[in-house]
């Protein structure tokens, strides 16, 4: 089609407190991205180090430098991650980002020198949906109907809790009040650990 003007849109944009426009970063394919429903956010952008982390649809994990973006094709290093759509929210845990790849969720360390980006280790047991981190365990949905606890060193599964059907887009597990609660189609699983339920705040 014909050249438009650029639009701002599959890009990550550093916006200041008043939501003025301090930095930006796309690519200068945005177009074709734009066409073919390859949104470049389709996760939050992770802060790690100074570096901005963003993947979308087409795969590739960008390293981005806060402050300045980098504009047009101004990524610090770039990295192919997944196979297929990363969907949903990432986990960072020190300089280790957890994304959320159908074919297995994926570690990722960002490090301050060259290659910047180094993948870690990559999910066997079908866990690829958003992940949280708690208790020491990276948490995610698996593909079997279980909430699986994994080693964020290696990703190998400590736990998987099966419970029923699952909801059937990006399900996230969440942690509060000392449960974890997982969401099911119709309903909210609550687990807890082996000591039980915290006790209640006292009033005082």
């Amino acid at each position: 089609g014909a050249h438009q003007h650029y639009d701002d849109s599959d890009a990550v944009l550093e916006l200041s407190p008043t939501m003025r426009l301090e930095s930006i970063f796309h690519t200068s394919d945005w177009q074709m991205l734009s066409g073919q429903d390859l949104d470049l956010g389709t996760g939050d952008p992770a802060l790690v180090d100074g570096f901005v982390f963003q993947i979308g649809k087409t795969d590739i994990g960008y390293l981005l430098r806060q402050g300045h973006l980098g504009g047009t094709d101004g990524e610090v290093t770039s990295l192919h991650i997944c196979s297929g759509d990363p969907d949903g929210g990432h986990a960072v845990l020190g300089s280790v980002v957890f994304i959320p790849c159908p074919n297995g969720l994926t570690a990722v360390r960002i490090s301050t020198r060259a290659p910047h980006l180094k993948e870690l280790w990559i999910d066997q047991d079908g866990a690829h949906d958003s992940p949280i981190i708690a208790d020491g365990l990276i948490w995610t949905i698996g593909s079997d109907n279980t909430v699986d606890g994994l080693n964020p060193k290696n990703g190998s599964q400590v736990i998987a809790i099966p419970f029923g059907a699952t909801a059937n887009h990006f399900p996230t597990p969440a942690v509060a009040d000392g449960l974890l609660l997982v969401p099911g189609t119709n309903q909210v699983f609550a687990f807890m650990g082996p000591a039980g339920r915290p006790p209640a705040p006292s009033a005082g």
